[in-house]
């Protein structure tokens, strides 16, 4: 089992059900799938996106009554694709245990383990195969050197211009756009 840590208010929607979030946004993946611990980081810094999660189980979120600084619950890593997590199946712990937070994401100690599985029967909760909307991951692509084809050589690249040939040049545009472009004819004032 394996511990990310996420700022509130993600954390408590990632374990919440009924919230909709059911993925975390990285800039990497992982190939690790199955049960996440989800800790919620100390930082406070994300509390004015507190007002725009509306939980269909309770109306809504107090601020008040988030924990900080521990894990909060757990759910399913079912796929890791170009930083898209997709988590299923929340489960929150009904009483947050403290822990402190690390970056990436690591293995959780056997303690911890045990004291989740006193929270929550881990034995029982539904496995994240048997849900209808687990996406599948992406097969990867194989590529071998007979099927890439080589890329077209690139054309040479045409000298810069000075800047003062670049200047001249304007000039001559903007004093080609001065003059009339017929012979100017006088008016009659009439």
């Amino acid at each position: 089992m394996k511990i990310l840590s996420v700022i509130q208010p993600w954390a408590w929607a990632l374990v919440t059900p009924g919230t909709g979030k059911t993925i975390e946004f990285r800039t990497w993946s992982t190939p690790y799938r199955g049960l996440l611990l989800v800790h919620a980081g100390k930082s406070k810094s994300m509390m004015d996106a507190c007002e725009g999660f509306k939980s269909k189980r309770d109306g809504g979120l107090d601020p008040k009554t988030l924990a900080f600084g521990a894990v909060v619950g757990l759910v399913d890593l079912v796929n890791s694709l170009d930083g898209d997590w997709t988590v299923v199946n929340p489960t929150p712990l009904p009483r947050p245990i403290p822990l402190k937070g690390r970056l990436g994401l690591w293995a959780a100690e056997p303690e911890l383990i045990e004291l989740v599985a006193a929270q929550i029967d881990l034995a029982n909760r539904p496995k994240a195969e048997a849900l209808p909307h687990t996406p599948q991951a992406r097969k990867p692509v194989a590529v071998s050197p007979r099927t890439v084809k080589p890329a077209a050589p690139l054309a040479p690249l045409k000298p810069l211009a000075s800047p003062l040939a670049v200047f001249a040049r304007r000039q001559a545009v903007v004093a080609s756009h001065d003059r009339p472009q017929s012979p100017a004819r006088p008016r009659s004032g009439g």
